[in-house]
């Protein structure tokens, strides 16, 4: 008898090959990424009030001596230090560094006690425009820094505990009526 060909070896077929991983677009990145540009005027402003108040506490801390004028300067330099974390925020949203041009010192007006007092309804408008900032934006690391800055400007009367924000500016006032 002749030899029986052989059934030929079932092909495999070639394993295709694994989809090539999605490259991250930009408007993937949550965290301080291109979709929130859309708060890039927003940040703008705030970075400006934050540097004025910072020229009205240096002006008050030049106006005081002893523990008021360190304790203003203390407050300036917050204030500052407010404005470059947001400005921070900013370069890393839009690629752009943006930091006003200082201007000159702020010319108290009124008395002291005035400036005082709209420095202590300044602050909580402050702390309210910022929860009010973190409520309407998406992006998680937006929302904590400005939660976290809405903490900084919070005001709690008569509190005897250290570090409840802006606290030094009731002592302050306080101290001088």
């Amino acid at each position: 008898p002749a030899p029986v060909p052989a059934m030929p070896a079932p092909v495999q077929p070639e394993p295709s090959p694994a989809p090539e991983p999605r490259r991250a677009e930009a408007a993937d990145i949550r965290c301080l990424g291109p979709s929130s540009a859309v708060h890039g005027a927003e940040l703008q402003a705030f970075i400006e009030d934050e540097l004025g108040d910072h020229r009205t506490y240096t002006a008050l801390s030049r106006r005081t001596a002893g523990q008021a004028s360190r304790t203003f300067a203390s407050m300036a330099a917050d204030e500052k230090r407010h404005a470059k974390r947001l400005s921070a925020a900013y370069f890393l949203i839009s690629g752009v560094r943006y930091w006003p041009a200082d201007r000159a010192p702020v010319r108290l007006e009124g008395t002291y006690l005035s400036t005082l007092r709209s420095r202590f309804l300044g602050e909580q408008k402050g702390e309210a425009e910022y929860r009010a900032a973190a409520g309407r934006t998406e992006d998680p690391c937006l929302r904590e820094l400005y939660l976290e800055l809405a903490e900084d400007e919070k005001l709690i009367p008569f509190s005897a505990e250290k570090g409840t924000g802006k606290q030094e500016l009731l002592t302050a006032l306080f101290d001088n009526l």
